[in-house]
């Protein structure tokens, strides 16, 4: 199993995942990029990435079911 998932991720995927995943947990950018080890915060920010793209996106509610007129 070990062998497969070498196919499926990599060192960067996997960063790219953990910068993600604590930022959508609200961590400090400098708690981020000490735990990734980047020294540039733009660098550093090319790495989180939208987790939820519904968030706060306008056109959500586009989507939504408008109640029905009586």
């Amino acid at each position: 199993m070990a062998q497969r998932l070498g196919h499926r991720f990599s060192a960067h995927s996997l960063c790219i995942g953990f910068a993600t995943a604590a930022a959508a947990e609200e961590a400090s950018l400098k708690k981020i990029m000490e735990q990734t080890g980047h020294q540039n915060s733009d660098v550093a920010l090319r790495y989180i990435r939208h987790a939820d793209r519904w968030k706060d996106n306008p056109t959500e509610s586009l989507y939504r079911r408008k109640p029905d007129a009586d």
